[in-house]
C-alpha cells in the first residue's frame, strides 16, 4: 500500500462507507475501489474530486498538504 492508498482506505473507514456504497455513488465498480486502495490503480481527477466531497475532505488534506 502507498500512503495515498492508506489515506483512501482511512477516510473511508471514518465515513463509515462501504467499497459498494462508495463505488456505486462514484459510478466505478467495486474492483476499481478495492485497486486504489492497495495502490494498484489511481482515480481519475474527477473522480477523486467527487471522492474528496463524498468523504467530505479537501484535495489537499488527502494529498498532505
Amino acid at each position: 500500500m502507498t500512503p495515498f492508498s492508506k489515506k483512501l482506505v482511512s477516510t473511508r473507514k471514518k465515513t463509515g462507507k462501504t467499497q459498494e456504497i462508495v463505488a456505486k455513488v462514484l459510478g466505478k465498480s467495486r474492483p476499481a475501489i478495492a485497486n486504489w486502495e492497495r495502490g494498484r490503480s489511481v482515480p481519475d481527477l474527477f473522480t477523486f474530486a467527487k471522492w474528496c466531497k463524498l468523504m467530505g475532505t479537501t484535495p489537499n488534506d488527502m494529498l498532505g498538504f
